[in-house]
């Protein structure tokens, strides 16, 4: 997903079009951002398939959302810490 790598994977591979090829570069940069939309809507969709599952069993629903909500928290504030 996007997180805190992906500034900084985006600075390399736009470095790369000034060593080389501009053209050659620009599309890693798209290829890149292209590969960001598609792993982040595969989580999503296997996120709401898992969740709707769960669903069916009311405490497995509840289990995972309370795992979610906190993990969720813990990464909030670990970034905001960090």
């Amino acid at each position: 997903g996007v997180g805190v790598e992906s500034p900084t994977q985006i600075l390399a591979l736009g470095s790369a079009m000034t060593l080389g090829n501009p053209v050659l570069g620009l599309g890693l940069v798209a290829l890149f951002a292209f590969g960001m939309i598609v792993s982040n809507m595969a989580v999503a969709l296997l996120a709401i398939y898992g969740f709707q599952s769960a669903r069916q069993r009311q405490i497995v629903f509840l289990v995972l959302s309370l795992i979610s909500a906190v993990f969720s928290a813990i990464i909030g504030v670990m970034l905001l810490l960090a």
